[in-house]
Order: C-alpha cells, then structure tokens, then sequence
C-alpha cells in the first residue's frame, strides 16, 4: 500500500511539473503579454521596456523559467494575474479551491440522498417499469457531469451562491510596475 502511495504521489509531482512547463513555455510563445494587452492603452516604449525590466522579461526564458519555479515552490508565489487586477494568482486559486470543496460538500450528500434509494428501488422492482425507470433516472445522474449538477444547483439555491464580486476585466495601469506615476501625471 505504501509502495503504490509513493509511486502513485511521484507520477502526480511529475505530472504536475510537466504541465507546469508545458503551460510556461507555450505563454512565452505568444510573445510579450504588455504589447498584446496594453497596446492601445498607449503604452510608450520606455513604459513597456520598465515592465519587461520589473516583470524579468528581459532575461531569457530559461532564466524566467528557473526564477518561476523558484517563487512557485519555495515561496507559493504564482505571480499576479493581467487580467483581474494585478491579484495574487495563489489568492485565486484559493478562492477556486474553497468554491470547489463548497461543490463536494453539496454534491457527495446529494447523489447519496438521491443514489441509495433509486437503486434500492431498482433492484427491488428488478425487470418492472418502476425498477427500470429508477435505473434509468440513476444512470442519467451518474453519466451527467457533477459540475453542471452543482451550478444548476448554485442557480436554484441562492445559499449556496459565491459572495464574491468578480473583478474587473482590464487592471488600471497605476497597479502594474514603477512606472504608474508616469502614466497617471
């Protein structure tokens, strides 16, 4: 059991750091993240050199890769999101995670609830219209992907709803890098 553990542990580590580069390497594809989203913000050439100079971009990929994982494991920094402000990526995670357990915690006790007697019913009125309607109404359960189950049920329920406000789509620029008081004056 221990022996299937590790081995079963280190295929996710190397799962996870194959991904991990995979994801690095092809954003770095895309070129310069500054140019593709700020363009027409009028960003100046020297705005965007300070961004590429306090954002490492400067460096070659490897570097920025091996300063990536250094932050990313030693220190959980995952770096801050473009899109939603300049948000610590970990934050959101965080904030993903805990609305992912919220679905566990409501799902697990919905589909016993609803699993146990649909099968009960099934199997005590086997071959009959009632066994294989109860069946039939479990398989669509089971085969329906939980995710949808839970939103249709974040939908219905307002309890059960984030609180959370979303953020904007675009950051204002004083909130990225040195040179906010640049573009603000």
């Amino acid at each position: 059991m221990g022996g299937f553990l590790l081995r079963r542990g280190l295929k996710t580590v190397a799962t996870l750091f194959v991904v991990i580069t995979a994801v690095f390497f092809l954003t770095r594809i895309t070129g310069n993240p500054f140019e593709r989203e700020f363009q027409d913000e009028g960003l100046t050439q020297e705005m965007l050199h300070e961004l590429e100079e306090y954002y490492g971009l400067d460096k070659p990929a490897w570097m920025q890769y091996l300063i990536y994982l250094r932050e990313l494991f030693l220190r959980g920094n995952a770096g801050r999101s473009l899109a939603r402000g300049g948000e610590l990526v970990t934050s959101m995670y965080w904030r993903a995670f805990k609305m992912t357990g919220k679905l566990v915690i409501w799902c697990i006790p919905l589909g016993l609830v609803t699993g146990i007697p649909l099968g009960m019913i099934g199997a005590i009125k086997r071959n009959t219209a009632i066994g294989q309607g109860a069946m039939a109404v479990a398989f669509i359960g089971y085969a329906f992907p939980n995710f949808v189950i839970a939103i249709g049920s974040f939908l219905r329920l307002p309890q059960l709803r984030p609180r959370t406000a979303p953020a904007a789509r675009r950051p204002a620029h004083g909130q990225f890098g040195p040179w906010s008081a640049t573009v603000q004056s």
